[in-house]
């Protein structure tokens, strides 16, 4: 099931963590972890849980990530944070919408602040049924 253009006002990432990215020329593909979309968004008449998808960002404008790793897996002290500008594109960013991710990223052991500007956005899951 793919849900196109999601509004952030419908999705809730609270208790998100996030896995494996795919950084690519015009795209960011983020496995997630643990989110609602909510009722009210299109064809939701309530909330539903999904243990796992992945957000897709389709012609990506910028991507900049603050990444503060964590020295143990207990995640309990962290490192000094440092800045990724992964790019900024040069388009036209009309049309394009601001998201910011925030939380655990599992793969880099780290809390990471992700803002990426792109143009369309896609919310991929197995399927519907499988929500809890």
């Amino acid at each position: 099931m793919y849900l196109e253009h999601p509004s952030y006002d419908y999705l809730d990432f609270t208790y998100s963590s996030y896995g494996e990215f795919d950084i690519h020329r015009d795209y960011i593909r983020v496995r997630i972890y643990n989110f609602w979309v909510l009722a009210g968004f299109p064809n939701y008449e309530r909330d539903v849980f999904f243990e796992e998808g992945f957000i897709i960002f389709h012609n990506v404008i910028s991507s900049k990530r603050t990444i503060s790793e964590y020295i143990d897996q207990d995640r309990e002290v962290m490192k000094p944070s440092y800045i990724l500008n992964d790019y900024q594109h040069d388009s036209d960013s009309h049309n394009a919408y601001p998201c910011y991710l925030s939380g655990v990223f599992l793969t880099l052991n780290a809390w990471v602040d992700w803002d990426i500007v792109a143009k369309t956005i896609t919310i991929e899951v197995a399927n519907r049924d499988n929500a809890l």
